[in-house]
């Protein structure tokens, strides 16, 4: 007789959301002149971000969606919420024109906004009472994107990427990431100081991701992490790339349904944590400023975070063929090796995979 497992999972993580934000109507743009050109542009911020469009572009502008959901979105990101400035009011910045979609999106810890009053940032994120301003810790990512109006057929980094950052003469193309792995169609790293920067493109996509710390170390496999989950959003979208990853249903053995899908990326399936509900899963969100999740099996548990390469097992950690990331309200993690650590048997087929619980 089959056993099936009950498995259990506690999560700690931020509200379901998408991570596009809806571009502004008509109403809300006006017509600048800059250098003999016209534009149409945000009178004000529109949900944290700010538009720059040329005028009758020669190309449709479905990219106004499809870039934004390229980001993660404002509150994703555990410690790293995307605040809008107190100057410019916008955390995101799109600009639109006949060659191409460019924009930018900062995420940023909260020493630059402890002293507002009120304060735009939730109390568990500032730094301790009293703790003295020279040794409050910033830290700043940015993730700029570029979709081009065609695919870019490069075998290595453009060389406007390799020359658009200060101390440019420091990028490595195909520099070693801190995984050992390949990132992209093609990557490039720039280490230099307290700063470390990863540029990738995949299909129509240049990404750069960038972190400048203070008093903070630079944890630089975090940093590839946030590039993988955008790359994923990336290879899911049929405008961007010529392959989109293919979607698997995953059976449990014995049940004629599927309990979800998985998503080849990169040579590996992997698949939101919710799929696991398929096996009598129960989730449990509280809180905000960080994200994880215990999976556990008769004896068996292991937990998961964001960001992070390592899957933690009562004997120890166990490295991850990809890194675990948010996207819309989960945490996408590598099916087979959560799976394996609780005991299933997994079984790749022709359309499908098949998850044999233990007996």
């Amino acid at each position: 007789m089959m056993h099936i497992a009950l498995i259990a999972v506690v999560a700690s993580t931020m509200p379901a959301q998408s991570s596009g934000t809806p571009a502004p109507p008509r109403e809300a743009l006006t017509t600048r002149v800059e250098g003999g050109e016209s534009f149409l542009v945000t009178k004000s911020p529109w949900n944290g971000v700010s538009y720059r469009v040329i005028l009758e572009p020669k190309r449709t502008d479905i990219e106004w969606q499809t870039v934004l959901s390229l980001f993660y979105g404002p509150s994703e990101l555990p410690g790293l919420p995307a605040i809008p400035g107190k100057d410019t009011g916008s955390h995101t910045h799109v600009s639109i024109g006949n060659d191409g979609t460019s924009a930018s999106r900062a995420y940023r810890t909260v020493a630059e906004f402890e002293l507002e009053d009120p304060p735009r940032i939730p109390a568990n994120l500032l730094p301790p009472p009293g703790t003295p301003s020279r040794y409050r810790p910033f830290e700043r990512v940015i993730v700029r994107l570029v979709i081009r109006p065609t695919r870019q057929e490069k075998t290595a980094p453009p060389e406007e990427t390799l020359n658009s950052a200060p101390g440019a003469h420091y990028w490595q193309p195909y520099g070693p990431l801190p995984s050992g792995l390949s990132l992209g169609d093609w990557h490039s790293v720039l280490d230099v100081g307290e700063t470390f920067q990863i540029g990738f493109g995949r299909g129509r996509v240049g990404c750069h991701v960038h972190r400048n710390t203070t008093t903070i170390s630079v944890d630089k496999a975090k940093l590839e992490a946030i590039a993988w989950g955008i790359d994923y959003r990336i290879l899911l979208d049929p405008i961007l790339v010529d392959s989109p990853s293919k979607r698997t249903p995953v059976y449990l053995a014995g049940r004629p349904a599927s309990i979800g899908e998985a998503t080849g990326f990169v040579g590996v399936a992997v698949a939101p944590a919710e799929l696991f509900d398929g096996l009598g899963v129960r989730t449990r969100t509280e809180g905000a400023d960080s994200f994880s999740v215990t999976f556990t099996a008769g004896g068996r548990s292991v937990t998961l975070r964001s960001l992070s390469w390592e899957m933690e097992t009562p004997k120890g950690k166990v490295k991850l063929d990809r890194p675990v990331f948010p996207y819309k309200g989960q945490l996408i993690v590598p099916l087979r090796q959560v799976a394996e650590a609780l005991g299933f048997t997994v079984a790749a087929e022709e359309g499908r995979i098949t998850l044999t619980p233990p007996r």
